[in-house]
């Protein structure tokens, strides 16, 4: 517990005489833009309310002895010597309380302690003589002799985000999570991206505990965005501290009665620089809208999360919150909640006030629902049922009476995001908690320019930049417009100028000639393709011997886009920003595992007989690991005849991947995905060549599994 205390420090500064806060203004750096540390010295103990100085001090003199970047060490009348964030957030502790009496630094032997009512030490950190306490940026207390060697040290630090180059996750636990951002990264982008919790389905259960029926509860949105790290304006700077808000999934209800289930919590990162208290919110992705049904027959799903700032309606008759509001409802902790009170609970719910922006955001909500803002509860009472809208940067509305709940809001930082994408992501009934992931990167932008290899200066363009349903799909003289920047979400290919549009194959159909068309985004076939990085052609998964086409490559002006079988390269052939397109050799390939370039794709004991295994192994240059690429199949250069197959066509999880004679069917037939690195199989392009379970142990067994981006299924190919 906090016990109210006296400040040490003098009035009008952040640091006291004789606690030494050390400030360097090296580079230009002004002050709010780095965090330094804090330094009490042996003796340096000073007295509340005078300038005097002392060895120890005792519970009625309680007072903060040392601060530094929102982060106080306070001796307290109780006894107890405690680390504070932002006053009331502990973060360590001497765990004397009610058993101290009196703090000792003496200026003689330097041992820091506490001491009982009797004089007896009962904490004592080292016990060698010392020289200061210092408190870093990073929050760690530190004690140090005079040499500089660390005594003790107090293990509260804040960890620094990983800056490596890879993707790191953020897991959903009920509180916020902090890190900072590294002072040495070499990469000059800070990639960020934050998916909203589901809002609860409804499961149905027979008496004996079978399943009757689900509906399915609202999708939480993903929302990705690029910032920039540095000491300019609009930047995130080295020092800074990120927050995580990670949303929990709305609680789902089982009964056969009539009922709603709850709203998903909205998944929040903001930040705030060194030396400054002030948070900015740099992202949002909103809570999905929980699912409402009887027993029988209602069946309503929840409401998917908005991508943009409000939040979606609920039942038809709930509107969603506005600028940071919270959802209407028929109760008022129905509605999904807003940033308002998503950063710091407000008593005043109905109507909660903009935040102070020095103010620690915390979340809303507690287990079920949690985020920023939570999402809103389900409502069964006086015979009104109802279900939650979900969190957000504006809660979703309320279920009406026997309605299911509203999505919530989203958000992006105009001001400090330099590329950004949403997406709205349905309904589902396998309702998940939120997550957030971040990487550091080179990459500036979320989007890509497809150049037509034939003539580079011309890119794949919505003619005259008009997004209406049925624009053609054109080449046309490169101009950096966002009639021309593409975004490749799974196996869509969206615009940038309207993320509800995609590239189609019209009616689905694959006839040389098909029109490729804008259309808006839906779940049909038609709308699905792969980058083959090998071939660098644009595949549909409808037919993927097809290709997009353009029908007169030599056009100065351009020409219209189509389908056609993959056999004309000179009109087929495209180059993507960032797209990995490996050389292939007439003689050898190895095939590299991404996560560890170390392993490679290897042939059990270069065994050549059909059914033999195919395994991950340390890369050796043997011939059990050389392959030899034949359009799409993948054949064994120590026998040619031998090709990279999947056992007996099938393509469930886990199906075995072996050697066979080549047949030149489909289960030896694989485009290699220039965007993820990915092998998917033909014989389902929703399936991909898969490391189990991410191991590296020579011998790990290669299988097929569904794609899902992740380290397993990304593969390089090196000659």
């Amino acid at each position: 517990m906090k016990n109210e205390i006296d400040s040490c420090l003098p009035a009008g500064k952040s640091y006291p005489a004789g606690i030494f806060l050390l400030l360097v203004f090296s580079f230009g750096i002004s002050y709010p833009a780095m965090a330094q540390n804090a330094l009490l010295y042996k003796g340096g103990l000073k007295i509340p309310g005078t300038n005097q100085a002392t060895d120890q001090l005792t519970t009625n003199q309680a007072c903060t002895i040392l601060e530094n970047d929102h982060v106080t060490l306070n001796w307290q009348s109780d006894g107890n010597l405690v680390l504070y964030y932002y006053d009331d957030q502990p973060i360590w502790a001497s765990n004397t309380e009610n058993m101290g009496a009196t703090l000792f630094f003496g200026a003689g032997d330097g041992k820091l302690c506490i001491k009982d009512g009797s004089g007896k030490v009962i904490w004592s950190p080292s016990g060698q003589s010392a020289n200061l306490l210092k408190l870093q940026s990073d929050r760690n207390l530190i004690l140090q002799n005079t040499s500089g060697q660390k005594l003790w040290a107090s293990g509260s630090y804040l960890h620094a985000l990983n800056s490596d180059g890879n993707l790191y996750k953020i897991e959903s636990s009920g509180a916020p999570e902090e890190f900072r951002v590294p002072d040495n990264s070499k990469f000059k982008y800070l990639l960020l991206q934050a998916e909203g919790a589901d809002g609860g389905q409804r499961h149905v259960k027979e008496i004996d505990g079978a399943t009757r029926f689900r509906v399915a509860g609202g999708s939480g949105a993903t929302i990705s965005a690029i910032f920039e790290i540095g000491t300019g304006a609009n930047m995130i700077p080295p020092g800074a501290t990120l927050r995580f808000i990670v949303g929990s999934q709305g609680e789902t209800y089982t009964g056969q009665g009539q009922t709603g289930s709850a709203g998903g919590g909205g998944t929040g990162i903001l930040f705030r620089k060194p030396n400054d208290p002030d948070w900015q919110m740099l992202v949002v992705a909103g809570g999905g809208g929980g699912a409402y049904s009887d027993c029988c027959t209602v069946k309503r799903e929840g409401r998917q999360a908005e991508t943009g700032e409000d939040g979606g309606g609920g039942g038809d008759a709930y509107p969603g919150g506005t600028e940071g509001r919270n959802g209407d409802a028929y109760d008022i902790h129905t509605g999904g909640f807003g940033y308002r009170n998503g950063w710091n609970p407000q008593s005043d719910i109905i109507l909660p006030k903009v935040p102070a922006p020095s103010t620690l955001p915390k979340g809303y909500g507690s287990g079920h629902g949690y985020g920023f803002g939570g999402g809103g509860v389900h409502y069964s009472h006086n015979l009104i049922f109802t279900a939650g809208g979900g969190g957000g940067y504006s809660g979703g509305g309320g279920g009406l009476d026997r309605h299911a709940g509203g999505g919530g809001g989203s958000y992006v930082n105009p001001d400090l995001a330099r590329s950004e994408f949403r997406k709205a992501n349905g309904t589902t009934t396998d309702t998940e908690d939120g997550f957030a992931t971040y990487q550091f990167t080179d990459i500036s932008d979320l989007y890509h320019t497809i150049r037509f290899t034939h003539n580079t200066g011309q890119c794949l363009d919505d003619a005259d930049g008009r997004t209406a349903v049925g624009t053609n799909i054109r080449v046309r003289s490169c101009n950096g417009q966002n009639s021309q920047a593409w975004a490749f979400d799974g196996f869509v290919i969206k615009l940038e100028k309207d993320l509800n549009k995609c590239i189609d194959l019209d009616y689905s159909r694959t006839a040389n000639g098909t029109n490729i068309q804008l259309w808006t985004c839906s779940s049909t076939q038609g709308q699905r393709w792969i980058y083959d990085g090998i071939s660098k052609t644009i595949r549909s998964v409808v037919d993927q011997n097809k290709c997009l086409d353009v029908v007169i490559p030599d056009d100065p002006n351009g020409s219209n886009a189509q389908l056609w079988d993959c056999t004309r390269p000179d009109r087929q052939r495209w180059d993507v920003d960032r797209a990995t397109t490996p050389a292939i050799s007439g003689n050898y390939n190895r095939i590299l595992y991404a996560a560890n370039t170390k392993k490679c794709v290897d042939v059990y004991r270069g065994n050549t007989d059909n059914g033999a295994n195919i395994q991950l192994y340390d890369c050796n240059y043997g011939t059990a690991q050389n392959w030899f690429f034949d359009g799409n199949a993948i054949r064994f250069n120590k026998d040619r005849n031998k090709c990279l197959d999947l056992t007996q066509s099938k393509t469930n999880n886990g199906a075995n991947i072996q050697l066979y004679d080549c047949n030149g069917t489909n289960a030896q037939k694989w485009t290699y995905n220039g965007i993820t690195k990915s092998f998917h199989s033909w014989i389902d392009y929703s399936k991909c060549i898969d490391v189990t379970q991410s191991n590296t142990a020579n011998g790990t067994n290669i299988q097929l599994y569904d794609c899902n981006g992740t380290d397993a299924q990304q593969f390089e190919i090196e000659n």
